[in-house]
């Protein structure tokens, strides 16, 4: 689906939400499925509002079968801290809401069972967003943890593949359930919405390094200013590979060397996008460097 801009965030919708309705209403679901949306609604808030404070900027937000997605702008981090206060301000919120629903209405001697629902939506928003895997907030908070070793990209790569992981074992478990006559279909639809998620966001992997490195040279331009990171890479290395390893908070030069370890040249980030652009993403260091002439 198209997204739509709202406040300059682009809003999108994940095809598998259309199911969501109906299947609430075929299940007599519509009431949790409303207080899903309010408790979905305060969680992501949560996410913004510290995005907002610590001067990030959220570029897109996603909507899911699961929750919502809010999608940052990794150039605007100022350190990789940063998003691991976003992604664990839903899940505290989440907790936090929890808590005090079940004392507020513990106090009151409250045993609705719209209050019952309310505070367990809660809860279970809370730890299922605490999985270490993307798109949740787990998967953000260990990508977090690990860019500054390994790049913000790669982080993202690791992240993912763990999402996919994780949620083919959830829909194992859905299927399961059916198997046994103990059918969970939210189970299943947790667990092939976490994968669609994972692997959309390896796929965004490259287009995000390339929007990053466009970016950052309008930055540059404009008078900003950025270390140098200067990274090794074999001459094998195909250029789609390349581009998701460099960091997005440095000016990049890959120092490519042969199988002997040997420098046979470098290649700025730069250079590297135009080759890509002129050769396609399957050329190879090694290539780029034999042709760089062509290249000026």
């Amino acid at each position: 689906m198209k997204p739509i801009q709202l406040g300059g965030i682009a809003v999108k919708c994940n095809p598998l939400v259309v199911f969501v309705i109906p299947t609430a209403a075929v299940f007599g679901l519509l009431d949790v499925l409303l207080l899903s949306v309010i408790s979905l609604g305060i969680h992501e808030f949560a996410h913004l509002i510290f995005a907002k404070r610590l001067g990030v900027r959220v570029i897109e937000l996603e909507i899911l079968p699961i929750g919502c997605v809010a999608r940052i702008d990794p150039d605007s981090l100022a350190i990789s801290r940063d998003e691991l206060f976003i992604a664990l301000a839903g899940p505290i919120s989440s907790l936090s809401m929890g808590i005090t629903l079940y004392a507020v209405f513990g106090i009151l001697e409250i045993e609705a069972k719209t209050a019952t629902q309310l505070i367990g939506i809660n809860l279970i928003l809370c730890f299922i967003n605490l999985i270490p895997a993307l798109p949740l907030d787990g998967g953000r908070v260990l990508r977090s943890l690990i860019a500054s070793r390994t790049g913000y990209n790669s982080a993202t790569k690791l992240s993912s593949y763990l999402g996919v992981f994780i949620g083919i074992c959830i829909s194992a478990l859905g299927i399961y359930t059916v198997i046994t006559d103990k059918a969970n279909i939210t189970i299943f639809v947790v667990g092939l919405t976490i994968v669609l998620s994972a692997l959309s966001e390896l796929k965004s992997v490259s287009s995000t390094s390339i929007k990053s490195i466009t970016m950052r040279a309008a930055k540059i331009y404009s008078g900003r200013h950025y270390r140098t990171l200067t990274t090794a890479m074999k001459s094998s290395t195909r250029a789609h590979d390349a581009i998701v390893l460099l960091s997005s908070s440095h000016y990049n030069v890959i120092c490519v060397v042969d199988d002997d370890m040997k420098r046979i040249g470098e290649i700025d980030e730069g250079r590297l996008l135009e080759g890509i652009s002129k050769y396609g993403s399957n050329v190879t260091l090694k290539e780029l460097c034999v042709d760089r002439y062509r290249l000026r």
